[in-house]
């Protein structure tokens, strides 16, 4: 086996729980734009870019940056809601301890995820974010961005990721 020197977390799922808040998030965005697309059906995209999400619910393209504009502002007041994973820092520090790097790799969108890595105080070396390659998850783009910015191979990154 090949010695680990990356590793890569997916955000939501993984490292924090947003569950609750993307839920109430959603529920506003039903609301405020009458939109028919319950939680469930919103919640089978999650791991996608925001406005990938949109598109596979069939959103009119009008709206669609409205709705993420109305959906981050209501995630970005309630983010005090949000839970960080247990055991998250003591994980961080270890990997950092042991001189592995440590990576995000998220469909959050890149202020999005600040905000959050700021907000927990999370030691992170890189994100990447929807903003930095073509193509989001689950196509292994953002993967091979984040090996090739550490100069590691992929042999020696671990992903770890909820989806």
């Amino acid at each position: 086996m090949s010695e680990i020197k990356t590793v890569l977390f997916d955000f939501d799922g993984v490292l924090i729980d947003s569950i609750d808040v993307m839920r109430y998030a959603w529920d506003s965005v039903k609301k405020e734009f009458n939109i028919k697309s319950n939680f469930e059906e919103y919640r089978n995209y999650i791991g996608l870019p925001f406005l990938n999400i949109l598109e596979k619910l069939d959103i009119d393209m009008e709206l669609r940056l409205a709705i993420k504009s109305h959906y981050t502002l209501i995630t970005s007041k309630e983010k005090n809601k949000i839970k960080l994973k247990p055991y998250t820092f003591i994980l961080l520090n270890w990997l950092h301890h042991n001189s592995i790097n440590v990576g995000l790799v998220t469909s959050k969108d890149k202020l999005r995820t600040q905000e959050l890595v700021n907000h927990f105080q999370l030691n992170i070396d890189l994100k990447v974010t929807p903003e930095l390659t073509n193509k989001g998850k689950p196509d292994p783009e953002p993967i091979i961005f984040a090996t090739k910015t550490f100069a590691c191979e992929t042999e020696n990154t671990l992903f770890v990721g909820d989806m």
